[in-house]
């Protein structure tokens, strides 16, 4: 549930994400969302497969985002601002 994604990855300040969120006007729904597009893209375009850690950019910020690529879909696990 998208819902409890945004809350897991975007209410916890250690993830450094508060300059991503204020993008999205602090709505972390869209600011996950925005993430998760990103994210696919990157694993399209790089080939990932299995678990991984990239680098996208959401809303201009550099983002590092760990997840996986399951049958095909790319699954977010969380992501961070180093």
């Amino acid at each position: 549930d998208v819902a409890n994604k945004a809350h897991h990855i975007f209410d916890k300040s250690q993830h450094g994400l508060d300059p991503v969120l204020n993008q999205f006007q602090g709505d972390s729904i869209a600011a996950y969302k925005a993430l998760e597009a990103a994210t696919r893209t990157a694993a399209t375009a790089q080939e990932l497969t299995g678990t991984f850690e990239t680098v996208v950019q959401v809303g201009g910020i550099d983002v590092t985002v760990r997840g996986a690529v399951i049958n095909g879909i790319v699954r977010v696990g969380t992501a961070f601002i180093p």
